[in-house]
């Protein structure tokens, strides 16, 4: 009598297993396809939440000429930004999951939409641009990340603040409406 009412037990347990094996199987499966679009349901395009504009390139205060992509993370601990009476210049280093070439199509199209002019650029290893403006350069260095890591860009600024302010035509450079240089910061 106890060997039969031990397999009653064992049998009895089975259909709630079978049961909860089920339950969780159709929560994935309504998981992935609630998720991935996998489902017979076409997208809402008219929800806000769903459909979100991509990423637009941002700039560094006082930099309204200088267009960063938005994959790339400012590194303020490793740039930095000298000023005097007659010139304003700084290194400003950005971190980020980037293509090199993505970079350097990026920069080369959007730098001359700001007023830049490209003055020449290497591409090897590492890729180098340099833009230039009336009384302001500014050199782009790309470094490609080694395996995962991140690719590094730092950007070169200079601008010649004594010929701004001695009468030279600003040219969207920085200049105020008054003639004084507005040197840029972060």
């Amino acid at each position: 009598m106890t060997k039969r009412h031990v397999k009653q037990t064992g049998f009895a347990h089975f259909p709630l297993l079978l049961l909860l094996s089920l339950l969780t199987l159709s929560l994935l499966a309504g998981g992935c396809t609630a998720g991935n679009g996998w489902g017979s349901g076409a997208r809402d395009e008219s929800d806000p939440a769903k459909k979100q504009a991509p990423p637009q390139p941002y700039h560094i205060s006082g930099l309204e000429d200088l267009r960063i992509p938005s994959e790339l993370d400012f590194d303020r601990e490793n740039s930095m930004v000298v000023q005097t009476e007659s010139f304003a210049g700084g290194v400003l280093q950005f971190r980020g999951r980037v293509e090199t070439n993505s970079l350097s199509d990026f920069f080369t199209t959007t730098m001359p939409r700001q007023g830049w002019k490209l003055a020449g650029s290497v591409k090897h290893k590492n890729i180098m641009l340099a833009f230039a403006k009336p009384y302001k350069t500014c050199t782009i260095i790309i470094n490609e990340g080694e395996l995962s890591q991140k690719a590094t860009v730092r950007i070169y600024l200079t601008e010649d603040l004594a010929a701004i302010n001695n009468g030279g035509s600003n040219g969207g450079n920085g200049a105020s409406e008054q003639g004084e240089a507005v040197p840029f910061s972060f």
